[in-house]
């Protein structure tokens, strides 16, 4: 384990409560350090821990593999069963990743199977099986799950699990609001409109049932307000990914007599009559580390525990992040507590020292090019919103009251040095957090 120094730098004092730390590594010397074994909230940096053991267990080239089987005879055409659709968690199911449409893997599935069936005189059901357990972590709030960014993980969505909703003022004061939304979901409509005295967007909020097609959406929202739009998450992803299934089927001229269905016990399709391969994990880390898509990174996680461990359980897959930190990145026991793979649980604790020893550790393995080469530069993805930095890749992490960034420092002409630093519990404007840390960076002088 490398030593640690102090770095005499002048900074702006943070106040009482706030906390910084650092660490920065170049070979074997520490150019920089400030706490760097205390334990901090690291926000979306945590998102390098399980690209990293997604990598080190799958590999760069892996895909998510989904089917569609059956068990029944199919006769001339007729499938005397169900066709049942083997949920396997892909996270690709979005224009990010399909620019012909979300929809391409369930229109590719539609045709192969309609290149053998005519009739499906059974149901059409979603085996979910494999998914078991909770979809998000405890410690997270509900209120929080309703909203895009915090979706909760599903056995098969698309778009991210997630839908846009328009918002307006009603006509009048104590009118009910405005909210429509192009998604095949139930809007509950409770916004009271109110007076103009109310500051900015009211207080909205959405409350999904989940598992069956309705939101509610609650609150004020004042009148002197212009209409806006929100992302929130999909109530039942699976039942309407199947739909979505149903539509394509019947476009292929396959006739569904049954009802669209999810189950959660495994089902009897034993012969694989379609299937669709994701693109590559490398391919599918990329939003994650450059743009912090907090739903794929849990995604990947539920992936990483089915493939590795029989069962996408969430909180399998954590114990598995661990294991992984523990016995393959050979961390010290207390350097780490995860609680889910996006780092929005504010649970999560790390520290500087076991950030840059992941780093450290990826950098010599076969697969650190998938790693290394999706984390954005300097103003690119998550980057663009911080001054210029002096970094060649980084990932960013924010939450409230919360700034981490972490990643590699030089430019390719001298050996790379590794770093972590974070700032919690600071109550200034992320500006100003920012601005700090690209001072800290600045300051921090690589040996050739």
């Amino acid at each position: 384990m490398v030593g640690t120094i102090a770095l005499a730098v002048t900074v702006p004092s943070l106040g009482a409560e706030s906390l910084r730390g650092y660490l920065v590594v170049q070979g074997d010397r520490v150019l920089a350090a400030e706490n760097p074994d205390l334990l901090f909230t690291p926000a979306s940096v945590l998102k390098l821990v399980v690209a990293s053991a997604a990598l080190h267990h799958l590999g760069a080239d892996y895909s998510v593999r989904t089917e569609v089987r059956v068990q029944a005879p199919i006769v001339d055409g007729v499938l005397r069963g169900d066709l049942v659709l083997l949920a396997a968690g892909d996270p690709s199911w979005s224009e990010e990743f399909f620019e012909e449409g979300a929809e391409t893997p369930i229109s590719r599935l539609a045709e192969q199977v309609a290149g053998e069936v005519e009739v499906i005189e059974g149901d059409l059901v979603v085996d979910l099986h494999r998914f078991p357990g909770r979809r998000h972590a405890p410690s997270r709030p509900q209120i929080e799950l309703g909203v895009g960014f915090a979706a909760p993980t599903a056995g098969l969505a698309l778009e991210a699990n997630a839908f846009e909703v328009r918002i307006a003022p009603g006509s009048r004061v104590g009118a009910p609001g405005v909210v429509s939304t192009g998604a095949a979901v139930e809007l509950v409509n409770e916004i009271l409109t109110v007076g103009s005295s109310r500051d900015g967007k009211g207080n909205v909020d959405f409350l999904p049932e989940w598992g069956s097609p309705r939101v509610r959406v609650k609150g004020e929202y004042p009148i002197s307000e212009g209409s806006y739009r929100v992302v929130t998450s999909h109530p039942a992803p699976e039942l309407h990914v199947g739909e979505r299934l149903r539509h394509h089927l019947v476009e292929a001229g396959v006739e569904v007599r049954g009802v669209v269905r999810v189950s959660s016990e495994a089902q009897a399709g034993r012969r694989v009559l379609a299937h669709f391969n994701s693109p590559s994990l490398a391919k599918i880390l990329v939003p994650v580390l450059e743009d912090s898509a907090n739903w794929v990174a849990e995604m990947v996680l539920q992936v990483l525990a089915l493939e590795v461990l029989g069962e996408g359980r969430l909180d399998d897959g954590v114990e598995l992040l661990e294991s992984f930190l523990l016995e393959e990145v050979v961390l010290p026991v207390g350097s780490f507590a995860l609680e889910d793979a996006s780092g929005l649980s504010p649970y999560n604790l790390i520290a500087p020292r076991a950030v840059v020893g992941l780093l450290r550790f990826a950098s010599r393995q076969t697969w650190r090019g998938a790693l290394f080469d999706s984390l954005p530069s300097s103003g690119e993805g998550t980057l663009s919103m911080w001054p210029r930095l002096a970094v060649r890749q980084a990932k960013t992490g924010t939450i409230t009251h919360t700034l981490a960034l972490a990643g590699v420092l030089g430019d390719g002409d001298e050996e790379p040095a590794f770093f972590a630093v974070f700032l919690n519990h600071d109550l200034r404007e992320r500006p100003e957090q920012r601005a700090e840390i690209a001072k800290l960076l600045s300051e921090w002088k690589l040996e050739m």
